[in-house]
């Protein structure tokens, strides 16, 4: 649980942007596999999808609402896109933007960070998972407080959702959902990839996605991410 940024990232500049919840050894998902891959979610969006106003700096790996990485020999996440794909780090486009629009995602990365910090510290000082909005101004939680989950599926077949259908997933990839119980992706060459784990962002921070859903290719070692919204 809350294993630190710098076990994390080769680019340090990616722990101003993503927050990393857990992670999980390869080995217990499957015998052959080794290392350890980890559950992330990304500050931003603020409104819309992820990506949605980066364009220019997609990849075919990363696209609105689908993000991508490849863990490399020490088991940190590279960006397979250009850094620029997040929205803080575009200040000519913030510069574009009004002050209040400048000011709100300024202020939604802060509330994020803020929030996770107090998830975090919950979870040691309780030893489970409280939603941090409830309230956020006191560590102690009310004596009826039930723990969530910190993850909602480990393993196993993916759902539908609305995920699978807007936007498409990335150039680099193929989805089939042909059986809406049990829904595929795969690398163009075919390699498939095997879904890891599933949880809503906000068991973690104050608000964020209905489900960040994580998928890995073992050979290439992608680990692509994508995000539910209802």
């Amino acid at each position: 649980m809350f294993p630190k940024a710098e076990a994390v990232f080769a680019d340090k500049r990616l722990a101003q942007h993503i927050i990393p919840l857990l992670s999980i050894d390869l080995s217990a998902m499957h015998p052959e596999w080794h290392g350890h891959i980890h559950l992330v979610t990304p500050i931003e969006p603020h409104e819309c999808y992820i990506g949605d106003l980066t364009k220019p700096f997609h990849s075919e790996f990363c696209c609105e609402n689908w993000l991508a990485f490849r863990l490399n020999g020490e088991d940190k996440y590279e960006l397979l896109t250009d850094i620029r794909y997040f929205l803080l780090e575009n200040e000519h486009k913030l510069e574009s933007e009004s002050d209040s629009a400048r000011q709100a995602l300024t202020e939604h990365y802060e509330a994020a960070k803020r929030f996770f910090e107090f998830s975090e510290a919950r979870y040691l000082k309780h030893k489970g998972l409280y939603w941090p909005k409830r309230p956020w101004a006191k560590l102690e939680i009310d004596s009826s407080a039930e723990p969530m989950a910190i993850v909602d599926q480990l393993g196993g077949a993916v759902s539908f959702g609305n995920w699978t259908e807007c936007p498409p997933v990335p150039m680099a990839f193929e989805l089939d959902g042909r059986d809406s119980d049990d829904v595929r992706i795969r690398l163009k060459s075919g390699a498939p990839l095997h879904f890891i784990a599933c949880v809503p962002a906000y068991h973690y921070l104050k608000n964020g996605a209905d489900s960040v859903l994580m998928f890995y290719e073992p050979h290439s070692r992608i680990v692509l991410f994508t995000f539910d919204w209802t």
